[in-house]
């Protein structure tokens, strides 16, 4: 028996290919281009309406836009501008831990938005895509 074609092999394939799809939905919908119908601005409200209302970690929607805030100094002279520059090497590790943690949210947020929450959208888009595949 040919194990290539063993069930579990093929659903394994199709798992890793679908998983491949999804990775470069993300980086589509990071760019700021559409995929399978959702669009980063989808992402965004999905974002700030998961993490603000349902998840546990409900204040990292809150921390990221205080934390952007803070970078801004909005509280501060409206005419200072952010000044990488001037930053102290102990100011710029912190916002490095920081946004390290922030951006790990935002990735499991982003996961989550196409796995989860519009699965089946993906699915079809994925199917879509093997079959315009298949047909060239």
């Amino acid at each position: 028996m040919n194990l290539s074609y063993d069930h579990l092999d093929v659903q394994d394939a199709y798992q890793a290919e679908l998983d491949n799809f999804i990775e470069r939905g993300k980086k589509r919908i990071l760019g700021n281009q559409e995929f399978c119908g959702l669009s980063f601005q989808d992402f965004n409200t999905f974002f700030y309406a998961e993490y603000k209302q349902v998840n546990k970690e409900g204040d990292a929607a809150d921390s990221l836009f205080k934390t952007v805030c803070d970078m801004l100094n909005l509280k501060g002279d409206s005419n200072k501008r952010l000044e990488f520059e001037s930053m102290c090497l102990a100011d710029l590790a912190k916002l490095n831990v920081v946004m390290n943690m922030h951006r790990q949210t935002l990735l499991d947020a982003l996961d989550k938005f196409l796995r989860q929450s519009n699965r089946q959208r993906v699915i079809q888009g994925f199917e879509l895509d093997q079959q315009n595949k298949e047909a060239a």
